[in-house]
């Protein structure tokens, strides 16, 4: 993929060719030296940031207490910087002008938004606390927002500050030009071996960098991942994200990428990501998932069974990984073994990736977004705005108010209040889930689950489909009771069974792929007429 200079070649990823052995200790050599290059290099840019922070008043300035260490994976060399985000910032919603939709979702909408100071570009996420609380969603948020203010990694997101009012909170996000995969994945039909393969790398570096930290990231799709300005991945919306040492419970994700221990609630861990990591390399080559069907319970039941049908266009040793990502038995499962991450960045399908040039942006892209300006809304979905004038929060429009704490006491008293006065057409479902809760206590977790999606097709709310709702709250609900219920995160702030997966031709007449503009985005549509879209697509 990189000749040395930076540019993609249509080989793929640079080759690594045998050397003799005074070649491989000149190699030696050179990658020491390279590597203490990098090191001053990374001294030299942060020092200049600390000095630019005495004086700017940028709100995500570094702060010059910021101290990065450097770390190594095997033969991989790269900074591990402070995290962009400010506990403290002295900024508020006043200070921005909040512009263009780029998503929506079941608690707000995140806008594009300008500095007042400087005009430079975010996108500011607006949530509000009434549905948030309401949906049983304080948690994930509360999660969301610790994690990403945690981490750093060219390939996540950067979360600068958070905030909130009466109404809402507001997190304040690296602006990514280049738009959602999934649009370029739908305009493109699907993507090359070398292209999926350099989206693939830069995603197993991301996982890798997130389950260092203990934290499993239970979302990856190509809605979820951001292309920055020259192209290269950018992983958003950490809603379902969880710093897990060893297993959690929870049954949350896209049913097209849950994998077989969290459908039959077995408790699950990092192999999660492994698993879906299969599923988007199979989504990015075929343009559709392996498994797919019209309701989510039919998804589940193929999950189980565990075939696949691959296109004759497959490279073989794509084949091969993706087989070896979707093992059932997550004991086996290819990142989850003894070596964990470095058995899939050894596997012959990257054979000759340039892993350092990955990390250093070296590597140019296969897809360069196109953009006019830093503001360009081109690679984003276009969202009315007319009819949700009162979705943008009024504090816009006058001085920020010092928003107050937001103890638990005063979210008990919120939750009550929000019981007693507000009606939905979710509620018939809010009192199943009640009960279904209440049976999961006697029930085993497995006979709940598909009792639970055998019965809500009868009980759902006339004016809203069966399909897209499932699709909805299979993402999105709640199916445990840990953690506060409280923003804790936004105070004080101005501003299977154990069987391998069968090839099968696709020749077979029982195959019929999906039409891949129809699936998924158009269940999102079909929500949100109803104004409950699904969770929201973070940018």
């Amino acid at each position: 993929m990189s000749n040395g200079h930076g540019n993609f070649e249509p080989g793929g990823m640079a080759m690594a060719s045998a050397s003799p052995m005074d070649e491989a200790t000149l190699r030696s050599e050179q990658y020491q030296e390279h590597q203490l290059r990098l090191q001053e290099k990374y001294r030299l840019q942060h020092q200049h940031q600390m000095d630019q922070a005495q004086t700017s008043t940028h709100p995500h300035d570094p702060s010059p207490n910021d101290q990065p260490y450097y770390t190594s994976q095997g033969q991989l060399i790269y900074p591990l910087k402070s995290p962009c985000y400010d506990a403290q910032p002295q900024y508020g919603l006043s200070d921005f002008e909040l512009m263009e939709t780029l998503g929506t979702g079941t608690f707000g909408r995140v806008y594009l938004s300008k500095f007042r100071h400087d005009h430079s570009y975010y996108a500011m996420k607006v949530l509000k606390k009434t549905e948030v609380v309401r949906l049983k969603q304080v948690e994930h948020i509360n999660s969301e927002k610790q994690i990403l203010s945690q981490v750093h990694f060219p390939f996540i997101v950067n979360l600068f500050t958070t905030f909130q009012d009466e109404r809402n909170l507001y997190m304040l996000l690296e602006y990514v030009i280049g738009g959602e995969l999934f649009s370029h994945l739908r305009k493109a039909g699907r993507f090359t071996n070398d292209m999926t393969r350099f989206y693939a790398a830069e995603i197993v570096l991301a996982i890798e960098y997130l389950h260092s930290r203990d934290i499993i990231y239970r979302d990856l799709k190509p809605e979820n991942l951001l292309l920055d300005s020259s192209g290269h991945v950018k992983i958003t919306d950490f809603g379902f994200a969880k710093r897990v040492e060893d297993r959690t419970w929870t049954l949350c994700g896209t049913p097209e990428y849950l994998a077989p221990e969290i459908i039959q609630s077995k408790g699950h861990g990092k192999a999660v990501d492994w698993w879906a990591l299969g599923i988007l390399i199979f989504e990015m080559l075929a343009g559709y998932p392996p498994f797919f069907d019209d309701n989510p319970f039919g998804i589940y039941e193929k999950i189980l069974a565990g075939r696949i049908y691959f296109p004759p266009h497959f490279d073989s040793t794509a084949k091969d990984l993706i087989k070896k990502l979707l093992t059932a038995d997550r004991t086996k499962r290819l990142g989850n073994l003894k070596d964990g991450s470095d058995d899939i960045k050894n596997h012959k399908w990257f054979r000759g990736v340039d892993w350092q040039g990955l990390l250093d942006k070296t590597v140019a892209a296969p897809i360069v977004p196109p953009y006019v300006h830093p503001g360009d809304t081109g690679n984003f979905e276009k969202y009315p705005e007319i009819g949700h004038q009162n979705s943008i929060p009024q504090e816009d429009q006058r001085p920020t108010p010092i928003p107050q704490p937001w103890p638990q006491e005063q979210v008990h008293t919120y939750q009550q209040s929000q019981q007693q006065h507000q009606t939905s057409p979710l509620q018939p479902y809010q009192q199943q889930m009640q009960q279904q809760e209440q049976q999961q206590q006697t029930q085993g977790p497995q006979e709940y689950l598909y009792q639970h999606h055998s019965q809500q097709h009868h009980s759902l709310p006339g004016q809203l489909s069966s399909l897209s709702f499932e699709r909805k709250f299979s993402k999105r609900v709640r199916m445990d009771t840990e953690g506060p219920e409280y923003f804790s995160g936004f105070d004080g702030a101005v501003g299977g069974p154990s069987h391998e997966m069968q090839m099968v031709d696709d020749s077979s007449a029982s195959f019929r792929a999906p039409d891949p503009k129809r699936h998924r985005r158009d269940w999102n549509a079909e929500f949100d007429q109803d104004g409950t879209s699904g969770p929201m697509e973070m940018t």
